[in-house]
């Protein structure tokens, strides 16, 4: 009596959605959609830390690299072999500029410039100091 009762409320089912088996097929569907896009936005959100390990790696290699280098020129290596660091850089420089015309204004409300000299000058220092890295 219980397996009557059973099949009657599937029958009842599948008369209420209509389609019975598809609608459960549909909801995988839409699952398997969701665990996708789960799975792309974590790949995604890694990429930032995959890419900051793969640079740090070529560092770590490119700044060993070069103190073999110097060792197999027979020289000594650079007391400082590791890369430019643009942020652990500081300048001082006077910049001077001279400048010089003449103008002439001709009947008619019309300029004329003659001798325009311009002259810059750049005097001082940049210094790169050693990035700070942490042992």
């Amino acid at each position: 009596m219980r397996r009557k009762e059973g099949e009657e409320a599937r029958e009842s089912m599948r008369a209420v959605n209509g389609h019975g088996v598809m609608r459960e097929r549909g909801q995988s569907t839409a699952e398997y959609a969701i665990v996708f896009a789960v799975v792309l936005a974590a790949l995604v959100g890694m990429q930032v830390y995959v890419k900051r390990g793969i640079n740090a790696r070529t560092k770590v290699v490119s700044d060993h690299k070069a103190v073999e280098f110097w060792t197999e020129l027979g020289q000594p290596a650079e007391p400082d072999p590791t890369q430019y660091e643009p942020y652990y850089a500081s300048s001082d420089f006077d910049v001077t500029r001279d400048a010089a015309q003449t103008e002439h204004v001709e009947s008619g409300g019309v300029v004329k410039r003659t001798g325009v000299s311009d002259a810059t000058t750049r005097e001082g220092e940049q210094i790169t100091h050693k990035a700070k890295v942490n042992p």
